[in-house]
């Protein structure tokens, strides 16, 4: 850290070094226009048109004035202008219909002036808007994106072992991926559950015997004991290859879970715009739609690398 801002420091040096030779060779030259700009009258800046912010209007018209040097600005305007068009344009242009005021005229009414300022302040206030519930959006979506990026460090700095180790991270995954198939085929029988669990943990297959055992708990608690022998004998055998393939697995299933999370993501931001001509909130909706689809992902970074990681043992 401190060499870097050594360096940091050092280019600084070097660069306000190279901006006062460049000032010494041209100053002369520079002083020169300079002073003939003045005489002209200084800078003169025109617009083609008003911007959404009035405040881009004020730094361009400060161009001619910089530092107090003379200058002076021009605006000029269509009543055709997009700003116009959109918000409120058109009731000006009837006014002027009314009255026959010739195109080629020019309009400089104090009147004129003021309703264009209100014009562009309702479009200020438009996107303000906009750009409030895009922070909003935003807000959700990183949450999302903390606690991924964090199960994501976890991995990628833990090793093997006790604690918050891999191991106990794998057998948590299992955990809740035998829950979830012990659950959900619960009243199709024993059979089904175990053909959806070798799905998922094939070293199963021979390994345990479904017949006789009812209620979830029971069967979830023979499968996970089973599934966590197979775990303990394949790290003895697979040594540090077995943590390198978890690791591997487990950042392979969070990139590629968490990339097609955010196309979704970015699919319900649209949808829930929509949501609003039918008079509900958008910020509510996303939040309530998003936190379903972060559970998805969840799940999905889970069992992915669940079937991933016990095909890899299968093969060793």
């Amino acid at each position: 850290m401190r060499l870097a801002s050594l360096r940091s420091a050092q280019l600084m040096l070097n660069l306000r070094s190279c901006i006062g030779k460049v000032k010494e060779k041209y100053g002369e030259k520079l002083s020169q226009e300079r002073s003939e700009v003045l005489e002209l009258g200084g800078l003169y800046v025109m617009g083609t048109s008003r911007h959404e912010s009035k405040r881009i209007d004020q730094q361009l018209r400060g161009r001619s004035g910089r530092q107090g040097d003379p200058g002076s600005s021009r605006f000029f305007l269509s009543f055709e202008d997009e700003i116009f068009r959109v918000f409120g344009g058109d009731k000006m242009t009837k006014f002027l219909e009314v009255f026959r005021v010739a195109d080629n005229m020019p309009i400089e009414a104090p009147n004129v002036v003021s309703t264009l300022d209100k014009v562009q302040g309702s479009v200020e206030e438009n996107f303000a808007g906009v750009r409030e519930n895009v922070f909003k959006f935003d807000q959700v979506l990183n949450s999302q994106r903390e606690v991924v990026y964090d199960r994501r460090q976890a991995i990628l700095f833990s090793g093997l072992g006790g604690g918050e180790g891999l191991c106990d991270l794998l057998k948590e995954y299992c955990k809740e991926t035998i829950s979830d198939i012990v659950r959900g085929n619960l009243e199709r029988g024993g059979g089904v559950i175990f053909s959806k669990s070798v799905q998922f943990f094939p070293n199963l297959e021979g390994a345990v015997d479904l017949v006789g055992i009812e209620g979830e708990k029971e069967i979830a608690g023979v499968l996970e004991a089973a599934v966590y022998k197979i775990i303990d004998e394949s790290m003895v055998k697979m040594g540090d290859k077995f943590e390198r393939t978890f690791k591997y697995v487990a950042l392979l299933s969070i990139d590629n879970a968490w990339s097609d999370h955010l196309q979704n993501m970015d699919l319900l931001k649209e949808s829930v715009t929509l949501k609003g001509y039918r008079g509900l909130d958008p910020i509510l909706e996303y939040q309530s739609d998003a936190l379903e689809l972060f559970r998805n992902l969840v799940d999905n970074m889970r069992r992915n690398t669940v079937f991933s990681v016990m095909q890899s043992i299968k093969e060793n």
